[in-house]
C-alpha cells in the first residue's frame, strides 16, 4: 500500500467582523468551491490578498504604516484590503491570531483579524470569485445558516461562539 500523502498547505486570511455584541459578517461560498453554499467570516488566499483585490491604499492603513515591525505592518495591511473586499465601513483590523484545519488532502492555516463594523451594510465587489452573497446575521441565526466547523474555528479565535439552535 502507497503511503498517505501529505496535505498541501493552504493559507487564508479571515476577517471576523461585528456590529454590537449580537452581528456578525458572513459571506456565502460559491457553490462551486471547497464548503460550497457554506457561510463563514469572509476570508482570502493570504499570498494573492494585495493583488488579487487590486485596490489602491486604503486610509486606515495609515495607523499601520508607522509599525515597528515591517512585517506586522504588512500583515495588517492585509486586512485593511480584507476589510475593503466587504464593503463596509469598519475599524482598523486587529490580528487575533491563527487557526489550523487539516482536511485529508489539505492543511488549512487561516490568519484571523478582528474589526467592528461602523456600518450595517456590506456589498461584495460585482465578479466576486469566492462568495455569492454576504449580509450582516445575528449571532442566534448564524448556525441555521450551515457553517462549517473551519468557519466556527475562525470565530472561536475571536472569543465568538455560534450554537445550534
Amino acid at each position: 500500500m502507497a503511503p498517505k500523502a501529505k496535505p498541501r498547505p493552504w493559507m487564508r486570511a479571515a476577517l471576523v467582523a461585528t456590529r454590537g455584541d449580537d452581528r456578525l459578517l458572513l459571506a456565502r461560498r460559491k457553490s462551486e468551491l471547497v464548503f460550497g453554499g457554506l457561510w463563514e467570516p469572509p476570508s482570502i488566499d493570504a499570498q494573492d490578498l494585495p493583488d488579487q483585490l487590486n485596490l489602491p491604499d486604503l486610509p486606515n492603513l495609515q495607523d499601520v504604516q508607522d509599525a515597528e515591525d515591517a512585517g506586522a505592518a504588512n500583515a495588517l495591511g492585509d486586512a485593511s484590503r480584507l476589510v475593503a473586499l466587504t464593503g463596509v465601513k469598519a475599524t482598523a483590523p486587529e490580528r487575533a491570531g491563527e487557526v489550523t484545519h487539516i482536511l485529508s488532502h489539505r492543511k488549512m492555516t487561516i490568519s484571523v483579524y478582528r474589526t467592528t463594523l461602523q456600518t450595517d451594510r456590506a456589498r461584495l465587489p460585482r465578479g466576486h470569485e469566492e462568495y455569492d452573497a454576504i449580509e450582516l446575521v445575528d449571532r442566534s441565526a448564524a448556525m441555521s445558516r450551515g457553517m462549517s466547523t473551519l468557519a466556527q474555528k475562525v470565530l472561536r479565535a475571536c472569543g465568538i461562539e455560534v450554537k445550534r439552535r
